[in-house]
């Protein structure tokens, strides 16, 4: 057996708010409704493009993104460009 530390493969991101939903819903095919996905869950899926892992953590809703280090700056672009037309503050 051999074991392999990729912990700092994937960066993460956070996203809460009213509107997390809604945001995430503009990239992904899957289907965020809270009485699909609800927290506790978690799915690897498409958003914009990069493969992440999707994690609903509370009814917030407020969600991680996992994202392989190289993907994670042209995630982050797309969820600035993306969270415009809700007014998003983005806090570091």
């Amino acid at each position: 057996a051999a074991a392999t530390d990729v912990s700092e493969a994937r960066t993460v991101i956070a996203i809460a708010g009213p509107r997390a939903r809604d945001l995430l819903a503009k990239g992904t095919p899957i289907d965020l409704h809270p009485r699909v996905f609800g927290p506790g869950q978690c799915a690897q899926t498409a958003l914009a493009a990069a493969n992440v892992i999707l994690r609903q953590l509370d009814d917030g809703p407020s969600y991680e993104l996992h994202v392989l280090n190289s993907f994670a700056d042209y995630l982050w672009s797309w969820l600035e460009g993306a969270c415009r037309e809700f007014g998003v503050a983005v806090a570091g």
